[in-house]
């Protein structure tokens, strides 16, 4: 686990002060990879009478040009 930097132990409105470090460090390293992940997403509209209306799939890879 890398240390704490001067600035998360600075900051004193940090949501994960009391939060046990291994964890924290966790947190903090999904935020920072959050925009490097690739992902499917797969979306089913109803209609009122709970019959699938629209379906969508979406692909997402950040390493592939928009």
């Amino acid at each position: 686990m890398p240390p704490r930097t001067a600035a998360e132990d600075s900051n004193p409105y940090d949501p994960l002060v009391d939060v046990p470090a291994p964890l924290a460090a966790a947190i903090r390293q999904y935020g920072r990879d959050a925009n490097r992940w690739a992902y499917t997403q797969h979306a089913v509209e109803f209609d009122r009478k709970g019959q699938p209306d629209e379906e969508r799939l979406v692909r997402h890879d950040p390493s592939q040009h928009y």
